[in-house]
């Protein structure tokens, strides 16, 4: 089964070896898992990687977090549009 996910990324910062997305979330599933992703950045697809779980924060947005290295700029990614989509 293909889980489903979209996520509007408001903010990027890294957490030992771990990569953590954070923005408002639409997904098929209760806890996010091990699921393929793209990230896009004003339309253009910059990266593609496994995120591999979810951190629970109990703040108003959800973290999803992968331990691939992540070849973009962190800042320019909080700064333009930036989603995180499952493939």
């Amino acid at each position: 089964m293909i889980m489903a996910l979209r996520m509007k990324v408001e903010n990027v910062f890294v957490i030992g070896r771990r990569t953590v997305f954070a923005g408002e979330l639409q997904a098929d599933a209760a806890v996010i898992q091990s699921v393929a992703c793209v990230l896009e950045v004003d339309g253009e697809r910059v990266s593609e990687f496994v995120i591999e779980g979810e951190v629970q924060t109990g703040s108003p947005y959800r973290d999803l977090w992968t331990t691939t290295e992540i070849n973009v700029d962190l800042q320019t990614v909080c700064d333009r549009d930036a989603w995180l989509i499952s493939m």
